[in-house]
């Protein structure tokens, strides 16, 4: 499978989870629907990472170091294209990952328990931000770097 398949088949997969995302919050389940965009927001930008490097780190979180990298490898022709929005997004909602899995041990509340629809609303809001860059990257590819 090419790089350009594979992050074509995590586009479809963000895509799918943005959908979960929304039917979560039609349920009024927001930390399942919050669970799901992160993992739509995660697809996209490993999408991204396949791309513009040929390959993605194998983790949940992407360092600001690895976004670095990515911003400085931009061809010109995509600059439109906001990826330091995309950075800001991630980062966002990768500090409440655990969180809206699992909740509060500490406070002793599960995740159903602290997410409100109005989060649920945003993180669908930034997974469709961010599947949008993706895909609008995979739509430009004769302007990809060589890897």
């Amino acid at each position: 499978m090419s790089d350009y398949d594979l992050a074509c088949e995590y586009i479809t997969r963000s895509l799918n989870r943005l959908e979960e995302t929304k039917r979560q919050i039609e349920n009024g389940r927001f930390d399942t629907a919050i669970s799901a965009a992160q993992e739509s927001i995660e697809l996209s930008i490993k999408s991204i990472f396949l791309m513009l490097r040929g390959t993605h780190a194998r983790k949940h979180e992407i360092s600001d170091g690895d976004f670095s990298n990515i911003l400085g490898s931009i061809p010109s022709e995509l600059r439109h294209l906001n990826f330091a929005r995309v950075w800001l997004i991630n980062k966002f909602w990768s500090n409440l990952y655990t969180t809206a899995k699992y909740g509060s041990q500490t406070l002793k509340i599960g995740a159903s328990g602290l997410f409100q629809k109005e989060e649920a609303e945003l993180a669908y809001k930034h997974a469709q931000e961010a599947n949008c860059v993706a895909y609008s990257l995979s739509a430009n590819r004769m302007f990809w770097p060589k890897h």
